[in-house]
């Protein structure tokens, strides 16, 4: 009942269909069941900066003293 012809064609397209079925299961598989992580304690005496250079800026902008 399967054209013969295109037994190359019919390979390559269950092949396609497995490979997306198997990762769509191992998507499932690990979007199922995440990892719960206690967050850190916040350090209330550090400060952090952040630097974000432009273009042109004067050096005096850029220096830390």
């Amino acid at each position: 009942m399967f054209n013969r012809e295109a037994m190359l064609f019919l390979v390559t397209l269950y092949m396609a269909e497995v490979y997306g079925l198997i990762g769509t299961a191992l998507h499932v598989f690990m979007v199922s069941r995440p990892t719960r992580r206690d967050s850190l304690p916040v350090i209330e005496c550090r400060n952090d900066d952040v630097f974000i250079p432009t273009i042109n800026e004067p050096v005096e902008l850029s220096s830390p003293y």
